[in-house]
């Protein structure tokens, strides 16, 4: 457990809480994921691509449903959109031939958060 722990840059006692009490949330999560995505079983890296998913997407419904509009906010959003995108695109995950569903979803908060929509959005990340 402690090699495991270096290669994913955490402490022993932080992976031990994830197994124990804590599940990881956030940067963590997202750290494991890529993890398994690159060294682990692909059943792994599925079970933590569902997890980051819903996280960012209770994420997005919490500033929806709770009607943050302010040019602020909605700027903040879109500043997350786009260094989402990145991570994900730099690992492979936007591909439109392997992850179609996943790329749709980011379209979709881009057509509700980018002025001129996805296309606008599209043409800025690639």
């Amino acid at each position: 457990m402690a090699a495991f722990a270096r290669q994913i840059g955490v402490q022993l006692n932080t992976v031990s809480r994830w197994e124990n009490s804590l599940p990881p949330t956030g940067e963590s999560l997202d750290r494991l994921y890529r993890y398994a995505k690159k060294h682990g079983p692909a059943t792994s890296a599925a079970t933590l691509l569902a997890a980051v998913t819903r996280e960012k997407s209770e994420e997005f419904q919490r500033y929806r449903m709770a009607q943050i509009l302010d040019p602020q906010n909605v700027h903040d959003l879109r500043v997350l959109l786009h260094q989402w995108w990145q991570s994900e695109d730099a690992d492979g995950g936007v591909d439109p031939v392997h992850n179609a569903e996943r790329r749709e979803y980011f379209l979709q908060m881009a057509d509700r958060l980018h002025p001129g929509g996805r296309k606008a959005f599209l043409g800025e990340n690639e």
